[in-house]
């Protein structure tokens, strides 16, 4: 039994939404800006 409640946790544990880094977070906002641009860079 408690053995099974270790791998639900371990499972749960996974599923649990994780901030990005400032990086990737500042890195998605400069891609979806490029989208935007009307110009070829």
């Amino acid at each position: 039994m408690e053995e099974n409640r270790k791998k639900i946790k371990e499972e749960n544990k996974k599923d649990k939404y994780q901030r990005p880094s400032w990086d990737d977070y500042f890195m998605e906002l400069a891609n979806a800006a490029a989208k935007r641009a009307t110009c070829d860079r």
